[in-house]
């Protein structure tokens, strides 16, 4: 999938599923973005098809957005359509779990850990610059027990430094 730049694709597999969660990631709205992930299933499919199979993987598509402004361009497939009403019926659908970071629905955050709290919070800070979204992430909170932890924090700060506004470094 590289070459098509999906932002993540993890597959999980045990001895009767398969399921690929495919994470895309905006900072800004994207009018194809729904189209772009049909491009992506279509490709994990493909290559399933290669081979011979009984059944294709489960896909469970998620947008992750984080823009600073309101995302107002299509979240469902159908809506590509001048027919979107009656297209539905005979015709694919997708509409994938939608995530805005900077506008949360209510409970978002709850019961995550230390790290995908901080995480979300450095990609809101990334899309406002407000320095004071900074001020929820508590990276002494998140264990860094392993190398892969160590590695996770400075990409997180890296990150956060990357994105910060001159004036606030």
């Amino acid at each position: 999938m590289r070459r098509l730049y999906s932002d993540l694709l993890f597959t999980t597999r045990d001895e009767k599923l398969l399921v690929y969660i495919l994470y895309e990631h905006k900072s800004a709205p994207q009018h194809a973005t729904i189209l772009q992930l049909y491009r992506y299933m279509g490709a994990i499919w493909a290559r399933t098809a290669a081979k011979p199979f009984t059944t294709l993987p489960r896909i469970i598509p998620i947008v992750v957005y984080h823009g600073g402004q309101s995302w107002n361009e299509t979240i469902s497939f159908s809506e590509y359509f001048a027919d979107a009403p009656s297209y539905s019926a005979t015709g694919p659908e997708l509409r994938p779990l939608f995530v805005d970071i900077v506008r949360p629905r209510k409970g978002l955050v709850d019961g995550l850990s230390p790290g995908s709290h901080a995480a979300i919070v450095a990609l809101k800070h990334a899309s406002t610059h407000n320095v004071d979204d900074l001020q929820e992430i508590s990276i002494q909170e998140i264990p860094i027990e392993t190398d892969g932890d160590r590695e996770f924090v400075a990409m997180l700060v890296e990150y956060v430094l990357d994105t910060s506004p001159e004036e606030s470094k």
